[in-house]
């Protein structure tokens, strides 16, 4: 059998590792610059139904997006990674077998880069619902919520960025990824095949993401097109409309002067015929609209599919830095470890709820390393959708309502959360003491029969809601009860209780100190042992 001939020179992949380094950090800046550009892009795509259901697949779709960018980031760093030890091995094999020890000199063992994970771009859900075309007002009550109130310019901002955005990938695709085996093109060596493999897939993901980018691009132009079409083709039913109710007011003054008021209500019931046909004009712009962003969501959504393999990939790599040399290294494997990370999978004291922030979940919380690779991109896919919806919720939200205070979103989920449930994923918090009350405030209550309480809480399966300790009173601004943001949600809703008969001493009231950076303040009940069983015995009722 015929042995491998090699033929290596040590420092060709030190060069490929910098090209492969070069490239991740092109990919970290293209990224940054992409979030930069969308960050003002909230609140895009309207209030309207077509609106809505544009901004609920594009909001899917871009969060993917961004987390492509890092799984393409931390994939080059790791090629980076493993480019680097693989020529010290073999420079450190001819050291060797010089006869001296340790590793090759002017080399060093590198370690594999802290795993990329960005949050998504704000939610492109929500508008002014108000318009300032000439004559709205005549029409606005028909209207109501179907009217189409995106806003246009940041539409075709974040069709620019994205654009621009894919832009750098081809650059990217095109001209510095492929230097990492050109420099490599003469090189034998056993690996050379899986580098290449892994080199050629990866490149690939970068197609990919661009391609997909330009399709959010196109989105996002379309919708603005058929929103200025739609306020075109209104400007123009309005315009007319005015003119209509300017002429039948003239009508209207000329007969009153022969039959004393009564042609005044004939002219406005003329003007009231106008309005209809306009209202009906203009409601069949929107309904084209409509059709036309079902297609353009339904293309949206076919990026879902390759998005999925690009922020997968990193699951699909093995990235192991072992040196002959038998130094201390870390160990990667399928592209989930960092160098905190590989602690965490043998040691359980390992701060887990950390490295899920930062995109990973060790074996030690899982219970084995095998499930760790799928679990991770669940988890961190999961959490990303949590953050996702934050955002949704908190845009209906009257202000001075700040999702996350003065603190960055990070700063915020390391400070108030604790984790998702393994089962179910659910968010669980880190609660204030004292029952929630400003220390020392809480009191028996003096609620007066009659009065109504109300508390938010989670529904349950069959139309039920959960049980629980808290209520406080109705119309108490979201900030001042200071409840995570998940309450916002359809996952919770708020019940109404009446008193119908003096509450026990054991029930307090008090202030609600401040938590998950919200002012608090507002007056907070406790129900010792749930609310359920003052209701069931009679001290409560629930009321529409």
């Amino acid at each position: 059998m015929p042995g491998i001939v090699l033929d290596v020179d040590p420092r060709d992949f030190l060069t490929a590792s910098d090209h492969a380094g070069s490239v991740a950090r092109a990919i970290a800046s293209a990224g940054a610059t992409l979030r930069s550009g969308l960050s003002g892009s909230s609140q895009m795509a309207g209030s309207d139904p077509s609106g809505v259901k544009w901004a609920t697949q594009y909001d899917d779709v871009a969060a993917d997006a961004i987390s492509g960018i890092d799984a393409l980031e931390n994939a080059f760093g790791q090629i980076a990674a493993g480019l680097s030890v693989t020529g010290l091995n073999y420079a450190t094999a001819d050291w060797l077998s010089s006869g001296e020890s340790g590793h090759a000199p002017g080399y060093t063992v590198p370690s594999l880069p802290e795993l990329a994970c960005s949050a998504a771009p704000p939610s492109a859900a929500g508008g002014s619902r108000s318009s300032d075309i000439p004559g709205w007002e005549y029409v606005a009550n028909f209207i109501g919520d179907m009217w189409p109130d995106g806003d246009t310019g940041k539409l075709r901002h974040a069709k620019s960025v994205w654009n621009a955005f894919a832009d750098d990938l081809d650059a990217v695709h095109g001209a510095g990824s492929t230097k990492i085996m050109a420099v490599l093109a003469e090189t034998r060596t056993p690996e050379q095949g899986a580098i290449e493999s892994t080199v050629t897939t990866v490149r690939s993901k970068v197609s990919a993401l661009a391609k997909e980018s330009r399709n959010l691009a196109t989105a996002a132009g379309d919708l603005a097109d058929q929103i200025d079409m739609v306020h075109l083709e209104t400007e123009r039913v309005l315009q007319d409309l005015l003119q209509e109710i300017g002429a039948t007011a003239v009508i209207g003054v000329g007969l009153t002067l022969v039959t004393a008021g009564l042609s005044d209500a004939a002219a406005g019931l003329a003007a009231g015929g106008e309005v209809a046909a306009a209202v009906a004009r203009i409601l069949s712009f929107i309904a084209e609209l409509g059709s036309s962003v079902s297609r353009v969501v339904a293309t949206v959504a076919r990026a879902a599919g390759p998005l999925g393999e690009v922020v997968g990939l990193s699951d699909q790599m093995t990235i192991r830095i072992v040196t002959i040399a038998g130094d201390s290294v870390v160990s990667g494997v399928g592209g989930a470890v960092s160098n905190v990370g590989a602690t965490l999978i043998t040691d359980p004291s390992g701060d887990l709820e950390d490295a899920a922030l930062d995109g990973f979940v060790g074996g030690a919380s899982l219970g084995s390393i095998a499930g760790t690779l799928s679990m991770r991109r669940v988890y961190v896919v999961q959490l990303r959708k949590l953050k996702s919806a934050f955002a949704m919720s908190a845009a209906g939200v009257p202000t001075p309502y700040a999702l996350y205070g003065s603190l960055t979103e990070r700063e915020w989920f390391r400070r108030y959360f604790a984790g998702l449930t393994h089962a179910d994923f659910h968010a669980q918090w880190k609660w204030p003491g004292d029952n929630g009350f400003v220390p020392g405030t809480a009191v028996p209550n003096t609620v007066p029969v009659g009065h109504t309480l109300s508390r938010i809480t989670a529904r349950t399966g069959a139309g039920g809601v959960a049980n629980g300790e808290f209520a406080t009173l109705p119309g108490t601004p979201f900030s001042d009860v200071a409840m995570p943001p998940d309450r916002l949600s359809t996952a919770f809703t708020t019940v109404r209780y009446e008193v119908v008969k003096p509450l026990p001493a054991s029930v307090l009231q008090g202030p609600i100190a401040p938590w998950f950076e919200q002012p608090g303040m507002g007056v907070q009940y406790y129900f010792e042992g749930g609310i359920n069983r003052f209701v069931d015995a009679g001290y409560l009722k629930v009321v529409p």
